[in-house]
């Protein structure tokens, strides 16, 4: 009769291979765990905030909400006021001048975006083919 497989190594997420008799690395479980670690990242990345005009200006889903509302607000006949500004993410005012300045801003905030959900989905197709932890762990966004 054969005895129970040995305790899994500490750390470690591993299934029991009985037909070698050893303890093997559960890819499932490391995939599972990568991508959602990816997924996190790309999450973060897409709020880090994004460059333009010489300043970094922040890009979460608030800011870029706000952003929206002046875009359709002007669209809709709001004549932007006197000294109207933009502000950064260090708290600077940029006078937005005209339509272009605010649809620059999101036009940034938008291939900022498709950039990073590019990497994000290049990643991912890496961890679902890897064959290997070492592959696994690899893939980065």
């Amino acid at each position: 009769m054969l005895g129970a497989p040995p305790k899994i190594p500490t750390g470690k997420a591993a299934i029991w291979d009985s037909a070698s008799g050893k303890w093997v690395p559960d890819m499932p479980r490391h995939q599972a765990a990568k991508l959602a670690q990816l997924t996190a990242d790309y999450q973060a990345a897409t709020e880090a905030g994004v460059s333009y005009q010489g300043a970094m200006f922040e890009s979460d889903d608030h800011s870029q909400l706000e952003l929206a509302k002046v875009l359709t607000a002007i669209a809709n006949g709001w004549t932007l006021p006197t000294g109207f500004a933009w502000i950064d993410a260090a708290n600077n005012p940029h006078q937005v001048p005209d339509l272009a300045w605010p649809q620059g801003l999101a036009q940034a905030m938008a291939d900022h975006k498709a950039a990073l959900f590019a990497r994000l989905q290049a990643a991912k197709a890496t961890v679902r083919a890897a064959t290997s932890i070492t592959a696994v762990n690899k893939a980065v966004l």
